[in-house]
């Protein structure tokens, strides 16, 4: 049995959105995010996006929408976009 590799956030919502027969202009009609920025999320051109919190949001509408928010895209998110913490801050 051959198994699906997921390997990027645009690989996993493309998928998703395939699975469930969608177009992208079907889910650029529902989630009012233009269809080049849904075509750069399944990209992975996040970049384009004029920051993180903004791509993140965009992201998370759009895996709304598809019902596709669940702990494999939460670690697809945490590794493209990992915490800017610092561990190095001195607390007196």
């Amino acid at each position: 049995m051959e198994k699906d590799v997921i390997l990027s956030i645009g690989q996993y919502l493309k998928k998703n959105r395939e699975n469930k027969g969608f177009s992208i202009e079907e889910v650029s009609e529902e989630t009012k995010i233009k269809i080049r920025i849904i075509e750069s999320i399944e990209q992975n051109r996040f970049d384009e996006f004029g920051g993180t919190g903004y791509a993140k949001a965009l992201i998370e509408s759009y895996a709304k929408f598809l019902e596709a928010n669940d702990e494999k895209l939460q670690s697809l998110i945490d590794t493209r976009f990992p915490s800017k913490l610092t561990h190095n801050a001195r607390f007196i």
